[in-house]
Protein backbone atom coordinates (compact mmCIF):
# COMPACT_ATOMS: atom_id res chain seq x y z
CA UNK A 1 0.00 0.00 0.00
CA UNK A 2 2.66 2.37 1.21
CA UNK A 3 4.54 1.89 -2.57
CA UNK A 4 1.33 2.70 -4.40
CA UNK A 5 1.07 5.70 -2.27
CA UNK A 6 4.11 6.82 -3.18
CA UNK A 7 3.51 5.93 -6.90
CA UNK A 8 0.49 8.27 -6.62
CA UNK A 9 2.78 11.06 -4.73
CA UNK A 10 5.57 11.21 -7.14
CA UNK A 11 3.27 11.03 -10.21
CA UNK A 12 1.48 14.12 -8.53
CA UNK A 13 4.56 16.03 -8.11
CA UNK A 14 5.78 15.13 -11.39
CA UNK A 15 2.57 16.34 -13.21
CA UNK A 16 2.51 19.50 -10.90
CA UNK A 17 5.98 20.42 -11.81
CA UNK A 18 5.18 19.68 -15.83
CA UNK A 19 1.97 22.26 -15.53
CA UNK A 20 4.19 24.95 -13.25
CA UNK A 21 7.00 24.67 -16.18
CA UNK A 22 4.78 24.93 -18.86
CA UNK A 23 3.33 28.13 -17.37
CA UNK A 24 6.50 30.10 -16.66
CA UNK A 25 5.81 32.98 -18.10
CA UNK A 26 8.23 33.82 -21.56
CA UNK A 27 8.24 36.98 -24.20
CA UNK A 28 7.13 37.43 -27.61
CA UNK A 29 8.03 40.84 -29.68
CA UNK A 30 6.07 42.58 -32.39
CA UNK A 31 7.23 45.53 -34.06
CA UNK A 32 4.35 48.45 -35.27
CA UNK A 33 5.29 50.94 -37.42
CA UNK A 34 8.94 50.88 -35.51
CA UNK A 35 7.65 50.56 -32.31
CA UNK A 36 8.54 47.43 -30.21
CA UNK A 37 5.94 45.77 -28.07
CA UNK A 38 7.02 42.62 -25.76
CA UNK A 39 4.09 40.79 -24.67
CA UNK A 40 3.64 38.16 -21.99
CA UNK A 41 2.42 34.60 -22.27
CA UNK A 42 2.47 30.99 -21.05
CA UNK A 43 5.46 28.62 -22.49
CA UNK A 44 2.88 26.27 -23.52
CA UNK A 45 1.20 28.59 -25.51
CA UNK A 46 4.75 30.19 -27.04
CA UNK A 47 5.53 26.30 -27.83
CA UNK A 48 2.39 25.30 -29.15
CA UNK A 49 2.31 28.28 -31.54
CA UNK A 50 5.97 27.68 -32.37
CA UNK A 51 4.86 23.53 -33.02
CA UNK A 52 2.13 25.24 -34.97
CA UNK A 53 3.71 27.29 -37.53
CA UNK A 54 6.47 24.66 -38.18
CA UNK A 55 3.48 21.93 -39.52
CA UNK A 56 1.76 24.91 -41.23
CA UNK A 57 5.20 25.74 -43.06
CA UNK A 58 5.39 22.20 -43.88
CA UNK A 59 2.34 21.74 -45.43
CA UNK A 60 2.11 24.97 -47.42
CA UNK A 61 5.22 24.12 -48.97
CA UNK A 62 4.05 20.39 -49.62
CA UNK A 63 1.17 21.74 -51.22
CA UNK A 64 2.57 24.47 -53.44
CA UNK A 65 5.60 21.88 -54.69
CA UNK A 66 3.15 19.06 -55.31
CA UNK A 67 3.48 16.58 -58.56
CA UNK A 68 7.09 18.70 -59.32
CA UNK A 69 10.13 16.86 -59.93
CA UNK A 70 11.87 19.23 -60.72
CA UNK A 71 14.37 20.86 -58.55
CA UNK A 72 14.32 24.15 -60.09
CA UNK A 73 10.83 23.75 -60.80
CA UNK A 74 10.00 23.56 -57.25
CA UNK A 75 11.47 26.73 -56.20
CA UNK A 76 10.13 28.52 -58.79
CA UNK A 77 6.89 27.47 -58.02
CA UNK A 78 7.12 28.86 -54.42
CA UNK A 79 8.58 32.31 -55.70
CA UNK A 80 5.64 32.10 -57.75
CA UNK A 81 3.33 31.88 -55.17
CA UNK A 82 5.23 34.07 -53.01
CA UNK A 83 4.70 36.74 -55.63
CA UNK A 84 1.56 36.48 -56.10
CA UNK A 85 0.25 36.26 -52.44
CA UNK A 86 2.62 38.61 -50.38
CA UNK A 87 1.82 42.38 -51.87
CA UNK A 88 4.08 45.16 -50.60
CA UNK A 89 2.68 46.70 -47.54
CA UNK A 90 -0.22 49.50 -48.32
CA UNK A 91 0.51 52.68 -47.31
CA UNK A 92 -2.34 52.72 -45.35
CA UNK A 93 -2.01 49.52 -43.29
CA UNK A 94 0.70 49.47 -40.24
CA UNK A 95 4.48 47.71 -40.67
CA UNK A 96 3.62 44.81 -39.05
CA UNK A 97 6.88 42.90 -38.21
CA UNK A 98 6.15 39.48 -36.26
CA UNK A 99 6.22 35.93 -37.42
CA UNK A 100 6.60 35.27 -40.66
CA UNK A 101 3.57 32.33 -40.68
CA UNK A 102 1.79 36.04 -39.82
CA UNK A 103 2.99 37.82 -43.04
CA UNK A 104 1.33 34.86 -45.28
CA UNK A 105 -1.96 34.67 -43.43
CA UNK A 106 -1.72 38.91 -43.57
CA UNK A 107 -0.72 38.61 -47.53
CA UNK A 108 1.53 41.54 -47.21
CA UNK A 109 4.99 42.65 -46.37
CA UNK A 110 8.21 44.83 -46.61
CA UNK A 111 10.80 44.20 -49.20
CA UNK A 112 12.99 41.78 -46.43
CA UNK A 113 9.85 40.10 -45.26
CA UNK A 114 8.45 39.13 -48.81
CA UNK A 115 11.81 37.32 -49.22
CA UNK A 116 11.53 35.84 -45.30
CA UNK A 117 8.46 33.76 -46.84
CA UNK A 118 9.94 32.55 -49.58
CA UNK A 119 13.37 31.14 -48.06
CA UNK A 120 11.55 29.86 -45.44
CA UNK A 121 9.09 28.02 -47.73
CA UNK A 122 11.91 26.90 -50.10
CA UNK A 123 13.86 26.00 -46.66
CA UNK A 124 10.71 23.67 -45.98
CA UNK A 125 10.56 22.60 -49.40
CA UNK A 126 14.26 20.99 -48.90
CA UNK A 127 16.42 24.11 -50.01
CA UNK A 128 19.13 25.70 -48.02
CA UNK A 129 17.87 29.25 -48.23
CA UNK A 130 18.58 32.59 -46.60
CA UNK A 131 18.25 36.03 -47.40
CA UNK A 132 20.31 39.43 -46.93
CA UNK A 133 19.79 42.83 -47.32
CA UNK A 134 22.13 45.04 -49.01
CA UNK A 135 23.32 48.58 -49.11
CA UNK A 136 25.54 50.94 -51.04
CA UNK A 137 26.29 54.22 -49.65
CA UNK A 138 23.22 53.84 -47.35
CA UNK A 139 20.88 54.09 -50.46
CA UNK A 140 17.97 52.08 -50.56
CA UNK A 141 18.86 48.43 -49.67
CA UNK A 142 18.59 45.77 -51.85
CA UNK A 143 17.05 42.40 -50.58
CA UNK A 144 18.24 38.88 -52.64
CA UNK A 145 17.49 35.92 -51.51
CA UNK A 146 19.57 32.87 -52.10
CA UNK A 147 18.81 29.14 -52.49
CA UNK A 148 20.84 26.35 -52.94
CA UNK A 149 20.31 22.94 -55.15
CA UNK A 150 23.69 20.49 -55.30
CA UNK A 151 26.30 23.26 -55.34
CA UNK A 152 25.02 26.05 -56.87
CA UNK A 153 23.50 29.07 -55.20
CA UNK A 154 20.38 30.61 -57.40
CA UNK A 155 19.97 34.32 -56.56
CA UNK A 156 16.28 36.11 -56.38
CA UNK A 157 15.36 39.81 -56.28
CA UNK A 158 11.97 38.20 -54.90
CA UNK A 159 10.56 41.85 -54.19
CA UNK A 160 11.28 43.47 -57.39
CA UNK A 161 9.99 40.16 -59.82
CA UNK A 162 13.67 38.91 -60.56
CA UNK A 163 14.00 34.60 -60.17
CA UNK A 164 16.88 33.24 -60.95
CA UNK A 165 18.92 35.69 -61.50
CA UNK A 166 22.02 34.36 -64.30
CA UNK A 167 25.68 35.68 -63.89
CA UNK A 168 24.86 37.44 -67.43
CA UNK A 169 22.02 39.40 -65.77
CA UNK A 170 24.14 40.83 -62.56
CA UNK A 171 25.46 43.59 -64.75
CA UNK A 172 21.82 44.69 -64.96
CA UNK A 173 20.87 47.94 -63.15
CA UNK A 174 18.33 47.17 -60.24
CA UNK A 175 15.48 49.32 -59.57
CA UNK A 176 17.84 51.53 -57.25
CA UNK A 177 20.41 52.38 -59.19
CA UNK A 178 23.85 50.44 -58.84
CA UNK A 179 23.97 46.78 -60.51
CA UNK A 180 23.57 43.74 -58.80
CA UNK A 181 26.99 43.14 -58.94
CA UNK A 182 27.81 46.21 -57.72
CA UNK A 183 25.15 44.86 -54.15
CA UNK A 184 26.87 41.73 -54.61
CA UNK A 185 30.80 43.13 -53.75
CA UNK A 186 29.38 44.38 -50.40
CA UNK A 187 27.93 41.02 -49.26
CA UNK A 188 30.04 38.88 -47.05
CA UNK A 189 30.84 35.41 -48.62
CA UNK A 190 31.05 33.72 -45.07
CA UNK A 191 27.00 33.61 -45.59
CA UNK A 192 27.04 31.45 -47.86
CA UNK A 193 29.05 28.89 -45.23
CA UNK A 194 26.79 25.75 -43.96
CA UNK A 195 25.10 27.13 -40.62
CA UNK A 196 21.90 27.08 -39.28
CA UNK A 197 19.88 29.84 -40.77
CA UNK A 198 16.68 32.07 -39.76
CA UNK A 199 14.12 29.39 -41.92
CA UNK A 200 15.68 26.76 -40.02
CA UNK A 201 15.31 28.70 -36.73
CA UNK A 202 11.51 27.56 -37.44
CA UNK A 203 12.17 23.88 -37.22
CA UNK A 204 12.16 22.54 -34.01
CA UNK A 205 15.24 20.00 -34.08
CA UNK A 206 17.22 22.82 -36.18
CA UNK A 207 15.99 25.75 -33.58
CA UNK A 208 16.89 22.90 -30.54
CA UNK A 209 20.58 22.62 -32.16
CA UNK A 210 20.61 26.54 -32.80
CA UNK A 211 20.15 27.36 -29.03
CA UNK A 212 22.10 24.47 -27.45
CA UNK A 213 25.48 26.01 -29.18
CA UNK A 214 24.06 29.57 -28.38
CA UNK A 215 24.09 28.56 -24.68
CA UNK A 216 27.27 26.73 -24.94
CA UNK A 217 29.23 29.93 -26.88
CA UNK A 218 27.70 32.58 -24.20
CA UNK A 219 28.70 30.08 -21.08
CA UNK A 220 31.93 29.47 -22.61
Amino acid sequence: MKKIFKKITISILVFAGIILILNIPVKTRQGVDGALFIKKLPLYVKTCGFLCRNYQYGALAASITKGIKNDRDKILAIYTWTVENIQPTPKSLPVVDDHIWNIIIRRYGGIDQTADVFTTLAYYAGYEAFFEALCINEDKKLVLSFVRTGNEWHIFDVFNKRPFIAEGDLAIATPYGPTYNEYLKTMDMALFESRIRRPGKQAPLSRAIYEIKEFFKKSG
